[in-house]
């Protein structure tokens, strides 16, 4: 397995300074591929609002590989969470012809009540609302709650390669630097 930086041994950006190297370029061009990647390929795979992936990717880039990876593993579960609750409140809620303002917020309260015990899955309150309110007739909910998923984790994917690219090259670079 390749040495790539992790939360208990990050990448030395002090190091990285001293050696001449800072980390708004290394930020810059990060954001830039994991971004225009993640967008790329959500509008190749014909995805119905490819934005959601870029975003995703930009929330999920950080300054190291290791919280790159935790925050793609948070944002894919936290999407899992308010995905599967946007869906099951629409379903349960339906009978009782509720307007939309009404079934929005009693799905936000409980995705809250369930990510309060779980605060790095907090992208489930966003995930449940945009799922809920951009309901597509001809998908319907569990079309739309699977397609809000793809592109939160096609983005969140995408910028967590990219990372471990970057730091791969990075490590590399101080390696030949010494």
């Amino acid at each position: 397995m390749p040495d790539i930086p992790s939360v208990r041994r990050p990448l030395d950006l002090d190091r990285l300074r001293r050696l001449g190297a800072t980390s708004a370029p290394l930020c810059a061009v990060r954001s830039a591929l994991s971004a225009s990647i993640a967008y790329s390929l959500a509008l190749l795979l014909g995805l119905q609002q490819p934005l959601w992936a870029p975003v995703s990717a930009l929330i999920t880039a950080r300054d190291s590989w290791g919280d790159t990876f935790a925050e793609c593993r948070s944002r894919i579960l936290g999407t899992v969470v308010g995905t599967l609750l946007a869906i099951l409140g629409s379903i349960v809620l339906r009978p009782f012809a509720l307007s939309p303002v009404v079934n929005l917020a009693l799905v936000t309260g409980a995705t809250a009540a369930i990510v309060s015990f779980r605060p790095e899955w907090r992208v489930g309150l966003w995930t449940a609302s945009i799922t809920l309110l951009s309901q597509a007739p001809d998908t319907g909910i569990w079309g739309t709650g699977l397609a809000r998923f793809c592109e939160v984790a096609l983005g969140a994917i995408v910028a967590t390669l990219v990372s471990a690219a970057e730091f791969q090259l990075v490590r590399r670079w101080i390696a030949g630097r010494r």
